[in-house]
C-alpha cells in the first residue's frame, strides 16, 4: 500500500474515514481506497454487475455481496462500500472482545480502551477486506 492513489479516492469521500465516534486509520483508509478501485474494474466510481462481467463466474460473488453487505443494491457507492465492509468488520468482534477485557483487566482509561477498540476494529476492517480481496482472485481466470 503505497498511499498513493487511492489518496485521491479518500480526498473525495474524506467524509468517511470517521464512523460512529471511531475513525479509520490510515493504512484501513488506503486499504479501502485500494481495495474499490480494484473491484470498481471500470473505474466509474461505484461497484455494479459490470466490474464483474468479464468474469463470468464471479457474477456469483457479486450477488453474495450484495445480499451480505450492500442491502441488495444493484450499485455501490463508496459510502455503501465503507459502511458494509465495516459492519461486516464488526461482526468478528472475538478479536477485539478479547483485546478490551486484556486491556480492562489491566485498569486502563477509557481512552485507552477506546483506542484498542478503535484499533481492533480497523484490524477487522483490513482483514475483512483481505479475505474479500481472496475470494475474488478464486474467481479470476488464470485460477
Amino acid at each position: 500500500m503505497d498511499g498513493g492513489t487511492s489518496m485521491g479516492w479518500w480526498h473525495k469521500n474524506a467524509d468517511l474515514g470517521k464512523l460512529d465516534g471511531l475513525s479509520l486509520l490510515p493504512k484501513t483508509k488506503e486499504m479501502l481506497g485500494q481495495t474499490f478501485m480494484i473491484i470498481d474494474n471500470d473505474g466509474n466510481g461505484v461497484l455494479d454487475s459490470e466490474d464483474f462481467s468479464n468474469l463470468p463466474a464471479a457474477m456469483d460473488k457479486w450477488d453474495d455481496l450484495k445480499l451480505e453487505l450492500f442491502s441488495n443494491e444493484s450499485t455501490v457507492d463508496p459510502r455503501k462500500f465503507v459502511i458494509g465492509i465495516t459492519n461486516k468488520a464488526w461482526k468478528n468482534p472475538a478479536d477485539q472482545a478479547k483485546q478490551l477485557f486484556q486491556a480492562a483487566e489491566t485498569g486502563k482509561s477509557y481512552r485507552n480502551l477506546t483506542s484498542i477498540l478503535n484499533k481492533a476494529l480497523n484490524d477487522s476492517i483490513e482483514k475483512t477486506l483481505i479475505d474479500l480481496l481472496c475470494d475474488l482472485l478464486l474467481y479470476t481466470p488464470e485460477v
